[in-house]
C-alpha cells in the first residue's frame, strides 16, 4: 500500500508540474514588462499565490494586466 501511494503522489505531483510550468513561464514574461512599463507586480502575484486556480485565473485576466503599448 505504500509503495502504490507514493507512486500515485509522485504521478500527481509530475502532472502538477507539467500544467503549471508553462503558465509560470508566461507569468514570468509579463511580469518583466510589467516592471519595465513601471508597474507593480503585486496583483500578478496575489493571483499566482492562489492555490491550485490561481495560475488558471491569471491565463483568463492575463490580457487585462499586459501594459498597453
Amino acid at each position: 500500500m505504500p509503495y502504490q501511494f507514493a507512486l500515485i503522489l509522485l504521478v500527481l505531483i509530475l502532472v502538477g508540474v507539467l500544467i503549471y510550468r508553462p503558465i509560470m513561464k508566461l507569468a514570468r514574461r509579463d511580469m518583466a514588462a510589467r516592471t519595465a512599463a513601471g508597474l507593480s507586480n503585486s496583483v500578478v502575484y496575489a493571483i499566482l499565490l492562489l492555490p491550485v486556480i490561481g495560475p488558471v485565473f491569471y491565463l483568463l485576466v492575463r490580457r487585462a494586466m499586459l501594459p498597453k503599448e
